[in-house]
C-alpha cells in the first residue's frame, strides 16, 4: 500500500516548473504559428498550389514528432536534457526566422529546421520536468497537467495573434514574432537554468567530448548528423508522396529497437517498460481517432453544421477553439483533482486514466454521430459543445498523464528515449488519422443529407474503435497491475 502524501508533499510546484511553463508557452506559440499558417503561407508566399500546400502540411505534421526518437537518445547519452532543450530552441528559432524571409528555398529549410529542433526539444523539456519530482511525488501529475495548460495557452495565443499579424502586417511579421518567442524561451532557460542545479545536466563522463568513432569527437559527429538530418527533412518535405511509407518504416524500426532495449533491462525495469509499450500501442489508437478534429470534424462543421447565430455566420475554424478553451479551464481543475485523490491515496493508475480517456473519446464521436439534423437539414452547433467537452477531457486524461507516466516508469538511462517514443506515438497516430479520414470522404455531387449520413457513419466508426480500445485496456488492467506491483516489490526488496 502506498504511503499517503505528507503535508510537505502538497506544497506548490518546484521552482523549475514555473520556468518550464514559461518556456513551453513561448515555444508552443511559435510551434502552432507554423501549423496554423503553413497552408495559406505556402499558397500565397512560396508559390505552391492549394493541393501542394495541403500535401506539405500533411507531411510536416506527420514528421514533426518523428525526430523525437533520435533527440531523446541524444539527450540521454550525450547532451543531457538542459543542453538538448536549449539546442532545440536555437534550431527552431532559426527555422522560424527563415520562414519569415518568404523565399521558397529558405522556407523549406526553415520547416526542416523546425522538425529537427523539435526532435531535440520536445522529449528533453518533458523529461526535464519529470526529473524535478521524486518517484512518488503527488505533484507530478498535477505538474504535467498544468504544463499542458501552458501549451494550450500558447496554441490559443497563436491562433489569434498569428492570424492577426499575418493579416495586418504580413506573414513575415508573424513568423518573425514566432522566432523571437523561441529566442525569449532560450534566453529564459539559459539565464534561469541555475534553478535546476545538477538536474538534467550532461552525463558525468562527458561522452560528448570523447572520440568514440574514427578518431573524431562525438561533438563533431553530432553537428554533422544534425545538418544531415535537416537536409534529409528538407528532401522529404519536397517529396511528400513518400511520407506515409517512411513514417511507417521509421516508427516500426523505433518500436522494434525500443523493445530490443527493454528486453535487455533487469526484471523490474523491463516490466515497467512493457507497461509503457502497451500504453504506447493504445496511444496510437487514441491519436489516430483524436486527430480528426482539424480534418473531418472541421469539414463536417463547414458543410453540415448550422453556424448562423443571431444572423452572424461563425467561421468553421472558430469552433475548434472550444478545445483550447476546455483545456485551459479544465487543466487546473484536473490538477486539483489529482492532488486531492493522491491525498486520499485513491489516485487512479495511468492505465485507468488511459482507458477512461479512450472511452470519453469514443463517446464524443458517438454523440456527434447520433446528432439529429434540424428542420433545415443542418446539425445544431450545441452538439459541438457536447463533442468538444468530452473530446477535450479525454485529451487531458491521456496526453499530460502520458508524459507523467513515461517520466515515472522509465529508468534514468531510458527516460529521454522513452519520451521520444511517446512522441513517436503521435507521429504514427497522425499517419493513422489520415487513413481513417478516408472513411469520411464525401463523393462529389452528394447532397446535404448524404453529407450528414456519410460523415456521421465515419464518426460512429471512430467512436466504436475508441470504445473498443478502451474496453480492451480495461480487460488488461489486471495484467498491467501485476506487472506494476511486481516491479514495485522488486524495487522495495532492493
Amino acid at each position: 500500500m502506498r504511503t499517503p502524501p505528507s503535508p510537505a508533499a502538497m506544497t506548490p510546484q518546484p521552482k523549475g516548473f514555473y520556468l518550464l511553463f514559461f518556456v513551453e508557452l513561448c515555444e508552443r506559440y511559435g510551434f502552432y504559428t507554423a501549423v496554423f499558417l503553413l497552408v495559406p503561407y505556402a499558397s500565397s508566399r512560396i508559390g505552391l498550389s492549394e493541393v501542394e500546400a495541403s500535401l506539405l502540411y500533411g507531411t510536416y505534421t506527420a514528421l514533426i514528432y518523428s525526430t523525437t526518437f533520435a533527440g531523446g537518445i541524444i539527450a540521454d547519452r550525450l547532451l543531457g536534457f538542459r543542453a538538448a532543450t536549449l539546442i532545440g530552441l536555437a534550431i527552431m528559432a532559426s527555422g522560424s526566422l527563415l520562414l519569415a524571409t518568404s523565399v521558397k528555398a529558405a522556407a523549406f529549410v526553415g520547416l526542416a529546421a523546425l522538425l529537427v529542433g523539435n526532435g531535440y526539444y520536445k522529449p528533453s523539456v518533458s523529461s526535464l520536468l519529470g526529473l524535478l519530482y521524486d518517484k512518488d511525488d503527488p505533484r507530478r501529475d498535477s505538474g504535467y497537467t498544468l504544463l499542458y495548460m501552458g501549451i494550450n495557452i500558447g496554441a490559443g495565443a497563436a491562433a489569434i495573434g498569428a492570424g492577426l499579424l499575418s493579416r495586418d502586417l504580413g506573414y513575415h511579421t508573424a513568423f518573425l514574432v514566432a522566432g523571437l518567442g523561441k529566442l525569449l524561451a532560450f534566453a529564459a532557460l539559459l539565464v534561469g537554468g541555475r534553478v535546476f542545479h545538477s538536474v538534467g545536466a550532461a552525463p558525468a563522463d562527458r561522452p560528448l567530448m570523447r572520440t568514440d568513432f574514427a578518431g573524431l569527437p562525438n561533438l563533431l559527429w553530432l553537428a554533422v548528423g544534425t545538418i544531415a538530418l535537416v537536409m534529409l527533412s528538407n528532401f522529404l518535405l519536397f517529396h511528400t508522396f513518400a511520407t506515409g511509407e517512411i513514417i511507417a518504416v521509421v516508427c516500426a524500426a523505433a518500436f522494434g529497437y525500443f523493445l530490443f532495449t527493454v528486453l535487455r533491462l533487469d526484471a523490474k525495469s523491463r516490466q515497467r517498460a512493457l507497461v509503457m509499450l502497451m500504453l504506447f500501442s493504445f496511444g496510437v489508437i487514441f491519436w489516430a481517432v483524436y486527430n480528426q478534429d482539424a480534418d473531418t470534424i472541421l469539414l463536417f462543421i463547414a458543410q453540415v453544421v448550422d453556424r448562423t447565430v443571431m444572423g452572424f455566420e461563425i467561421p468553421s475554424s472558430a469552433f475548434l477553439s472550444l478545445n483550447s478553451l476546455v483545456i485551459i479551464i479544465g487543466a487546473p481543475l484536473m490538477s486539483i483533482l489529482w492532488f486531492r485523490l493522491a491525498a486520499r491515496d485513491i489516485s487512479p493508475s495511468d492505465s485507468i486514466r488511459f482507458a477512461i480517456g479512450l472511452l470519453l473519446l469514443g463517446a464524443a464521436y458517438c454523440a456527434l454521430a447520433l446528432a439529429p439534423p434540424g428542420a433545415s437539414g443542418l446539425v445544431s452547433p450545441l452538439w459541438l459543445i457536447v463533442f468538444f467537452l468530452l473530446f477535450s477531457v479525454a485529451e487531458l486524461l491521456v496526453e499530460p498523464i502520458g508524459l507523467s507516466m513515461v517520466s515515472r516508469l522509465a529508468t534514468r538511462e531510458l527516460m529521454g528515449f522513452a519520451m521520444g517514443m511517446w512522441f513517436m506515438v503521435h507521429a504514427l497516430g497522425n499517419y493513422g488519422s489520415g487513413l481513417l479520414a478516408k472513411l469520411a470522404a464525401v463523393p462529389e455531387g452528394t447532397g446535404p443529407a448524404g453529407e450528414v449520413a456519410t460523415s456521421q457513419a465515419a464518426f460512429l466508426d471512430y467512436g466504436l474503435l475508441a470504445l473498443a480500445a478502451g474496453l480492451l485496456l480495461i480487460a488488461l488492467l489486471p495484467v498491467i497491475g501485476i506487472w506494476r506491483n511486481e516491479a514495485d516489490d522488486a524495487e522495495g526488496d532492493a
